[in-house]
């Protein structure tokens, strides 16, 4: 049979010849830059077609947004300063977060007398409400001598939580 050359099988077809310059161009800064700034041309051609399109059909374009926006922009600020911008203002937020908390310890703690009344208030309610239920319940027990329960303190009891819910 005949000699094969070792380029010509199907494997390496494709691959004769490579240009290192093509691959080079793409990883420079200025070929990056250049592609970004035809993709936002298209971006800008694309959006001013539309717009186009838009008026054309009768809806309202705001062009007086895309304006302002544009001379609202900040110039932009370099590593250094954005830096000392955000640290500026992480400490801002956390100078508010301090006060939040220290504002919210402050109203948590009152005064000892103060909770120490309210802690009273709070027992003595308790206290005679379980004395109410107690007495409730003894009326509610109490039985005739043959083993009946006395029915007048049960209607009683009935007829005060008819007038209560009202």
């Amino acid at each position: 049979m005949g000699e094969k050359d070792f380029n010509s099988s199907k494997k390496f077809a494709g691959n004769k010849k490579k240009s290192f310059d093509n691959s080079k161009k793409t990883y420079t800064r200025e070929y990056k830059r250049e592609q970004i700034s035809k993709n936002i041309q298209k971006k800008k051609i694309l959006k001013k077609n539309y717009e186009k399109l838009l008026k054309s059909e009768g809806y309202d374009v705001d062009n007086d947004k895309k304006s302002t926006d544009e001379n609202k922009r900040e110039p932009r600020l370099s590593y250094k300063e954005q830096k000392l911008k955000n640290i500026e203002k992480l400490k801002e937020q956390k100078r508010e977060r301090r006060a939040i908390k220290k504002e919210a310890a402050a109203s948590k703690f009152k005064s000892s007398k103060e909770y120490r009344d309210e802690q009273l208030g709070r027992i003595d309610e308790i206290k005679l409400k379980n004395k109410q239920r107690k007495e409730r319940q003894d009326k509610l027990n109490v039985k005739t001598k043959k083993g009946q329960p006395v029915m007048s303190f049960k209607i009683d009891d009935l007829l005060n939580k008819i007038k209560n819910q009202e």
